[in-house]
């Protein structure tokens, strides 16, 4: 097979779904964190890594990016919080009476090309199982993590995991641990047991906004729009915490296929940074925490 052959198959590749380049933007998975977008906020991924739901204002709308042409597409109003399935076919999101008025959050569901919206459950901050079947969902008025299968609508949640500590969560992909943004700290809970069996100290942050990477050696996480804790990074199984970004950092969103987080800059204005998990291990390698200056494009 000669050269012109390869370069070929590999360009064909590229298009293929499922493959995902190893940049994003002309952003190598090495480089320090990176701005993407420059108005939006809680980024998710499609499945296939090459597009991004977000949103748009204080819960004016989501907007996707392809991420190959740059080209941006305005998909629904009054709607905050997006969470892609891992099929691809739905996209997750909230609608409140007005922005940040909690208790009055539903969850809703439309096609992921674009479609008609229709109303799953009460709850907020939601997110799906790694199998896609499921969608977890925090009940706002009884402090419960549901779980609600979207595919069956007639029929009801479910109780996944009882008094949550915390109303902003992730669970392990594979369904055996919950991870809670608590005041102060970190809380990795058994679901079985409601046992703490890892943490992770925060003491001057009121609250966290976790993340589970998908192969479920990592939590990332940081603090609220006030914290200045900046994007960390726990490492479960041996207890070591590492910063990827100090300052105004949060709400850690990974692909699916764990190559790439991203996550949010919230000071007067939001954007949308990515980050490769090359560079990441190679801070949890090292022992150390980043101390590079962060670039935009």
């Amino acid at each position: 097979m000669n050269k012109t052959t390869l370069i070929l198959l590999a360009a064909v590749a590229a298009l293929l779904p499922g493959c995902v380049s190893n940049q994003i933007g002309g952003i190598p998975p090495t480089a320090a964190p990176t701005k993407l977008v420059d108005s939006g906020w809680k980024a998710s991924w499609s499945p296939d890594g090459r597009q991004l739901v977000y949103g748009t204002g204080l819960g004016g709308g989501l907007e996707m990016l392809d991420l190959r042409t740059r080209q941006t597409t305005a998909l629904v109003a009054n709607a905050k919080d997006p969470a892609w399935s891992p099929d691809g076919r739905w996209i997750a999101f909230i609608r409140e009476q007005s922005y940040n008025q909690y208790l009055t959050e539903e969850v809703w569901i439309m096609p992921a090309p674009g479609g008609e919206p229709r109303r799953v459950v009460a709850g907020g901050f939601p997110s799906w199982s790694a199998e896609g079947r499921q969608l977890f969902v925090h009940s706002r008025h009884d402090g419960h993590i549901l779980a609600v299968n979207p595919g069956e609508p007639t029929l009801p949640p479910v109780i996944f995991f009882t008094n949550a500590p915390s109303w902003y969560f992730s669970v392990s992909p594979d369904q055996t641990r919950v991870a809670f943004g608590c005041s102060g700290r970190l809380e990795i809970r058994n679901r079985a047991t409601g046992e703490t069996v890892a943490d992770c100290p925060a003491p001057s942050d009121r609250g966290l906004l976790p993340g589970w990477s998908p192969d479920g050696r990592l939590v990332a996480f940081g603090g609220f729009d006030d914290s200045r804790l900046g994007l960390r990074v726990f490492e479960v199984a041996t207890g070591r915490a590492k910063t990827i970004l100090e300052g105004h950092y949060t709400m850690p969103s990974w692909s699916r296929d764990g190559r790439w987080l991203a996550f949010d800059e919230r000071t007067d204005s939001r954007s949308i940074w990515i980050v490769g998990r090359s560079y990441i291990d190679g801070l949890l390698k090292d022992g150390a925490d980043a101390t590079s200056a962060p670039s935009t494009r």
